[in-house]
């Protein structure tokens, strides 16, 4: 649990945030210049608030009124930024031991030899940390970071340089390194489908505050906290299962509350996988019947359950399984002659459909995630 209530106004912007994370696994999304950056550098101790308190798992990290602060070089809380660099008078051997052998061998999670394999640094251990690409440094700490076994991980725009293929293979690892061995993580980018990447959680910043602290399905169905944050004008969110893809006709398949649907063809997304799109709600037309003979491929059954009328449109809340937020004219409402309980068809165009975090998988098991990562990756018996 990390509980956050701080205030800091010695930076170019003040920042004032208070939130709480009962399990921690969190995506920390705002536009550039929001404080997210600063935020994490007070966590991880290399900013200290100037008041206001901080709580890791009920230990009581910071605290202004009582003077307390065990933020720097807290052994629970690793960093990972683009901002830090790794000591440039070791190799990357001696600096990725020197986070290993900081932990006593009960107390690791990983292997070393895993680690370096994990992040591609076998070619790179005898070299000195000097002159490195972005992508070999932002590595480099990251495998500090993990070898540190910490309870919080802070990542601050940590992966942005890797390509995709690596990327994705460390993000499946973060999914095992949480869901296995229970280290929190709270990640930071200003790219939505980045802070997706773990978790369907988010923490929203906008101009130094926090927004919200919810699940992305509570967040979208408050219309403005999305872009208040710089987020994409999106109303409707789904959880969908891929099924297949079909690059003949252009479109992969996939389920949702046992309905088909035609997505833009995304052959990144994993057969089996769970993922999240999303659509605006002025892409969804209404009909009140099943309609043959028309391109649109997407038509969902569902039921209004609510009519909400506005200046020069009428907003239909529709229940398909999740609640469906749909912009229709005044003339359109008139048309349809719809009232409350209603059945009513959502059709909804296949390129008005988009992945919103390609390698998002909300809701699977870890056997899912990769069932080889217990054998692969496991707790070291002897010290390296």
């Amino acid at each position: 649990m990390l509980d956050v209530d701080i205030k800091f106004t010695q930076g170019r912007l003040p920042i004032k945030v208070k939130f709480k994370l009962n399990t921690i696994n969190a995506g920390l999304f705002g536009l550039s210049g929001c404080g997210k950056s600063c935020l994490l550098s007070m966590l991880a101790g290399l900013l200290k608030p100037d008041e206001g308190r901080i709580s890791l798992d009920r230990e009581i990290l910071f605290d202004s009124r009582n003077n307390i602060n065990q933020l720097a070089n807290h052994p629970a809380i690793a960093f990972v930024s683009q901002d830090i660099q790794p000591d440039t008078d070791k190799t990357i051997r001696e600096n990725l031991l020197a986070a290993y052998n900081q932990r006593g061998l009960a107390q690791r999670r990983f292997d070393f030899s895993t680690i370096v394999d994990l992040l591609k640094l076998e070619h790179l251990l005898d070299f000195r940390a000097q002159h490195l690409s972005s992508s070999e440094k932002q590595r480099i700490l990251l495998g500090q970071a993990l070898l540190a076994a910490p309870r919080l991980l802070l990542l601050d725009d940590a992966l942005s340089s890797l390509d995709d293929t690596l990327k994705l293979q460390i993000y499946r690892f973060l999914h095992y390194a949480h869901d296995k061995h229970h280290i929190g993580i709270l990640h930071g980018s200003s790219m939505l489908s980045e802070a997706l990447r773990l978790t369907d959680f988010l923490v929203l910043m906008a101009d130094g505050e926090v927004l919200a602290a919810d699940s992305l399905q509570h967040i979208v169905s408050n219309q403005h906290l999305l872009g208040a944050a710089g987020g994409p004008a999106i109303d409707n969110i789904l959880s969908v299962t891929v099924l297949e893809h079909d690059p003949a006709h252009g479109c992969t398949l996939a389920m949702f509350f046992g309905i088909r649907l035609v997505l833009p063809y995304t052959p990144r997304a994993i057969r089996g996988n769970s993922y999240f799109v999303g659509f605006r709600s002025q892409d969804i037309a209404l009909s009140t019947h099943l309609l043959k003979g028309i391109s649109i491929q997407n038509q969902v059954k569902g039921r209004v359950c609510a009519i909400i009328p506005s200046f020069d449109r009428v907003l239909v809340q529709v229940d398909a399984g999740t609640t469906f937020t749909v912009e229709i004219t005044l003339r359109a409402f008139a048309s349809l002659e719809m009232h409350e309980n209603d059945t009513i068809y959502c059709l909804i165009k296949t390129h008005s459909i988009h992945f919103l975090a390609v390698d998002s998988k909300p809701h699977e098991r870890l056997d899912h995630v990769d069932s080889t990562y217990p054998m692969k990756y496991p707790v070291p018996e002897a010290s390296q």
